[in-house]
């Protein structure tokens, strides 16, 4: 199983999987627990709710409690394991780095890991020779915890959004032109897309990308083209 660690969903969330934007990434998450893939730790979860109020705080208080997993007697040995590495004096880590990394999920997230031979997901680096703060990567390989950066944990799960994305841009297209598909002449197949300023090859090719009922799909007035699926780019003249 992969644990995941908070910036995970608070990067997802602020910066490139926001709701508005990719919702099914959120809906693939809860699916992905659901098969016993993807989970994350009680800590995890309460750093998650003493940040500001949003998207995340109620997404992560609609999931299974299974989904936030607690420390049982199983992770004790781990903690003290992984405490008694910190506190080495051999380590290069300031007392306060030291004191900070026993305080917070980092310490929590590894250490269960550990007990349970599941892989730690973070977009943490290692650090190897910081002091001023202990990197969960480096907690991870003095442990022998398997880790790994989120992307790859994706791709690994079989994360899709192509289909999806297709089709939002076919409905963005479509309200942003205001067409009506069973009045307006150009999708009737009234007129050409060189009567609406269209650089293509041929029409052939349009009505093999957009089937009949887009083989005339560019509008006169708003100069907005129709999304393209063959990576080639539909320029008005």
């Amino acid at each position: 199983m992969f644990l995941l660690d908070s910036n995970v969903f608070m990067n997802a969330s602020r910066l490139y999987y926001a709701p508005d934007i990719a919702p099914t990434f959120w809906e693939w998450l809860g699916n992905e627990h659901e098969k016993g893939n993807i989970a994350s730790i009680v800590r995890v979860r309460e750093e998650i709710d003493d940040g500001e109020a949003g998207h995340l705080t109620t997404w992560a208080a609609s999931l299974p409690r299974t989904f936030w997993i607690k420390p049982g007697a199983d992770t004790f040995p781990s903690l003290s394991q992984l405490s008694t590495w910190t506190m080495d004096p051999a380590r290069q880590y300031s007392r306060a780095a030291r004191d900070q990394f026993l305080r917070v999920a980092d310490y929590y997230l590894v250490a269960q890991a550990h007990a349970a031979d599941h892989t730690v997901v973070t977009f943490e680096k290692a650090e190897p020779h910081a002091k001023k703060r202990v990197a969960i990567p480096d907690a991870c390989m003095a442990m022998g915890v398997a880790y790994s950066e989120p992307f790859g944990i994706y791709r690994r799960l079989g994360l899709r959004f192509a289909q999806r994305s297709l089709e939002l841009r076919w409905a963005t297209y479509l309200t942003t032109c205001r067409l009506d598909v069973m009045t307006e002449p150009f999708l009737a197949g009234r007129l050409s897309p060189q009567h609406h300023g269209c650089r293509s090859a041929s029409s052939s090719r349009w009505r093999a990308q957009y089937g009949s009922r887009g083989t005339n799909a560019c509008p006169p007035s708003t100069g907005t083209n129709p999304p393209d699926t063959s990576g080639r780019s539909w320029r008005r003249r």
